[in-house]
C-alpha cells in the first residue's frame, strides 16, 4: 500500500510528516512489542515506485 494510505489507517497524515518519525514512532515499536508477546509479527519492506523517495510499504506477516 502506499504510505499516504497507511498514514491515512494510522490517523499520522498531519502528526508524522517524515517517513523516518514513522518509522521510528511506530513500525519499529508495534514490530517490537508483537515478537516480544504474540506469536505472531511482521516484517516490512520500503520501495521506490514511480518516485525518487520512498512512497510504498509492504507488510510482510511472520510466522513463528
Amino acid at each position: 500500500m502506499s504510505l499516504d494510505e497507511f498514514r491515512k489507517m494510522l490517523y499520522s497524515r498531519k502528526n508524522i510528516q517524515r517517513f523516518s518519525m514513522l518509522q521510528s514512532k511506530v513500525l519499529d515499536v508495534a514490530k517490537k512489542e508483537l515478537k516480544e508477546s504474540a506469536d505472531v509479527w511482521f516484517e516490512y519492506d520500503l520501495k521506490k515506485i514511480k518516485s525518487r523517495s520512498l512512497n510504498w510499504i509492504i507488510l510482510f506477516r511472520v510466522p513463528e
